[in-house]
């Protein structure tokens, strides 16, 4: 699945560990989030939008914010090359939005966010 594999990508290349489960404790997490309707290409293939949300917490704002801008640097610009699934093939991943403070929870956590776009076409 494209999802696992690119929880997979970011912990192989980051100091991070990204899960898709909420937790309580200081954390990354990503969530998969609505997305645009699928476009077909000049050639009528079929290409899929996958778009994603991560989000970090951590009751150290500076770390939470370094986690995200982490990411967000290793993300922006992928493409075909840069992650291997069986199912897909990724054409390119792109921020739709930067990364930015979300609040400081009931547990003082500070939670920063930033939003994702792959489009990815099945093998």
């Amino acid at each position: 699945m494209f999802v696992e594999s690119l929880v997979n990508h970011i912990n192989a290349n980051t100091d991070l560990n990204v899960s898709m489960n909420i937790r309580t404790e200081d954390s990354v997490l990503l969530r998969i989030a609505p997305s645009s309707p699928d476009p077909f290409n000049m050639d009528m293939q079929h290409s899929k939008n996958f778009s994603f949300q991560i989000l970090t917490k951590h009751s150290n704002q500076f770390l939470a914010y370094s986690w995200i801008e982490q990411i967000s640097q290793l993300l922006h610009g992928l493409s075909y090359s840069d992650i291997q699934d069986d199912d897909y093939n990724l054409i390119v991943l792109e921020e739709t939005t930067s990364p930015n403070f979300v609040e400081t929870n009931s547990s003082n956590q500070h939670i920063y966010t930033a939003i994702y776009n792959a489009e990815i076409i099945r093998k």
